[in-house]
């Protein structure tokens, strides 16, 4: 089975993303260890070989809707530098004689390509600072004012 990892919306190979396979889906969205485990290269391609075929079992055919019938579950592990992770696995089959499967896999970048801006930062310090000066300006405001009332009863 290979896999090949692009930049969602082109042709830009990604390297340096794992990808793991797992024989259930639920071993896949917990995390656990997988059957194998491969990184994506310059070419943006990983590679696993000796899975079994999924219609075989046993000795004998069997279908998609029986309970020999082998699903595999894709799961990414690692995104390449500044893209997300895949959020859920993917399911894949081997079936045939053709042992080549092709899954070609796009990875959103981080934050939609978006930068977010730096919160809590000097910018922050200098609008809070100019609050404070503004508030006390009012009460001082409000209690000469207030003097000014005392003083004219």
């Amino acid at each position: 089975m290979t896999i090949h990892k692009v930049a969602q919306g082109s042709n830009k190979n990604l390297a340096d993303a794992t990808f793991g396979i797992y024989l259930t889906e639920e071993a896949a969205l917990a995390g656990g260890t997988p059957i194998q485990e491969q990184t994506t290269g310059a070419d943006g391609v990983a590679t696993f070989t000796g899975l079994r075929y999924s219609g075989f079992a046993n000795g004998t055919t069997v279908v998609d809707t029986a309970a020999d019938y082998q699903w595999y579950w894709i799961a990414e592990l690692k995104s390449p530098d500044g893209y997300e992770l895949l959020a859920k696995p993917i399911q894949v089959d081997v079936t045939g004689t053709d042992t080549d499967i092709d899954l070609t896999v796009e990875n959103v970048p981080s934050n939609g390509g978006f930068s977010l801006p730096l919160t809590g930062g000097t910018g922050t310090v200098v609008l809070s600072a100019a609050g404070a000066l503004l508030l006390a300006g009012a009460v001082l405001l409000v209690v000469r004012h207030r003097r000014r009332e005392v003083v004219e009863d």
